[in-house]
């Protein structure tokens, strides 16, 4: 075991996140004049009193309604590269129990809600509990964070890149099995980190099971902050809907450790964000509303469309009736003209006849006075 305190010989003292981006050390302080212990000034209902950032806009945790969930078909899985043996120490900092990792691990992840062509070096993990997300209104026992850092990454604690951090959250229910992913933690706690400033090292840390269990099911995601002073707004949080099981022991080893009834932030507004997730069974879907509203659209279009033609078609039919109609009477008409001459006819052939006689004997007479003037007479 390796004692650890922090800079005592100052009058504040210091309480330091160690992050590390490829190879150089990045360090996130907060002095440390905060706590979770709500009969103090200190309690994270004043954290903005002495740091303003915690008022932002954009804080972290935050209460996931389901029902409000945007789902983004364009979100590809978490491409996580966990090493199965992580290097590292272990602390309790008086606020949680946390893991850091050596500077050479090369554990990683990318993709995700993520920037494409952006990969995130592992850094550390720590421990609230109660869980600090909580999912339409309910919490969980536990939550663990595992903090990773863009490798391009070379500013320091004053960084304002939203894009700067990812963080992974998993909710944990309680469960009569211990938990074998936190496992090596939990059985070093009572021997050697059962004090705030204690330290030790860890060389057997394997997150590589939790691809493969939970990382593949998908996530919630959002932009946010640190969930402790200064809650510096450079968070991509991931939070995966599905929790994992910790047995009642376990936790009972971290309350005793932090001798604190419990170490999480409550949930801040949500304010202009949204939750994505690329999870379809969940909440709203952004690309069927968008269909939908372009559904309704050409529907609207359609629809007047459908009128115009169905006018049009009417004032056809209504004219081709009118034609219909006019053409018939002509016709009916002419035919009664027709049938009535032919009548008349039937009823006078005597006079037909005479008409045909006058016009014999007209034409006998004018042959007998042209052979009469022919011979001479």
């Amino acid at each position: 075991m390796f004692p650890f305190s922090l800079v005592s010989q100052f009058t504040i003292v210091l309480v330091c996140l160690s992050l590390y981006s490829l190879h150089t050390r990045i360090t996130l302080c907060a002095a440390d004049n905060w706590n979770y212990d709500y009969s103090t000034l200190e309690n994270p209902d004043h954290w903005a009193d002495s740091f303003p950032s915690c008022a932002g806009k954009k804080q972290s945790p935050i209460d996931i309604d389901t029902e409000s969930v945007y789902f983004d078909g364009s979100l590809s899985p978490l491409n996580v590269n966990w090493l199965p043996q992580i290097n590292g120490t272990i602390t309790n900092n008086g606020h949680t129990i946390q893991f850091n990792a050596g500077i050479n691990d090369s554990s990683t992840i990318q993709s995700g809600n993520l920037p494409r062509d952006q990969i995130y070096k592992f850094v550390q993990l720590h421990i609230h509990y109660n869980s600090e997300h909580t999912v339409d209104k309910s919490s969980y026992p536990l939550e663990l964070h595992v903090l990773h850092i863009n490798s391009n990454s070379t500013i320091g604690a004053d960084n304002t890149d939203p894009r700067q951090l990812a963080v992974i959250g998993l909710l944990f229910h309680q469960t009569v099995e211990d938990n074998l992913i936190l496992k090596p933690i939990t059985d070093l706690i009572p021997s050697y980190l059962m004090h705030e400033g204690n330290t030790t090292s860890l060389s057997s840390l394997d997150l590589s099971s939790l691809y493969s269990s939970l990382l593949q099911q998908g996530y919630f995601s959002y932009p946010g902050s640190l969930t402790i002073p200064g809650c510096r707004e450079t968070v991509t949080w991931h939070v995966l809907p599905i929790s994992l099981g910790i047995s009642g022991y376990q936790l009972q080893i971290f309350r005793e450790a932090l001798e604190q009834t419990s170490i999480n932030r409550p949930v801040q507004p949500l304010n202009a964000r949204k939750v994505v997730s690329n999870i379809v069974t969940y909440g709203r879907n952004a690309d069927i509303e968008t269909a939908v509203d372009s559904i309704n659209e050409y529907n609207k279009i359609s629809k007047t469309v459908r009128s115009l033609v169905i006018a049009v078609l009417v004032i056809v039919a209504v004219t081709l009736a009118f034609g219909i109609i006019v053409g018939g009477c002509y016709y009916f008409m002419h035919r009664k003209r027709s049938t009535s001459s032919a009548d008349a006819a039937l009823e006078n052939p005597l006079a037909n006849k005479m008409s045909v006689g006058d016009t014999s004997g007209h034409n006998e007479t004018e042959i007998n006075n042209k052979q009469d003037a022919d011979s001479g007479v």
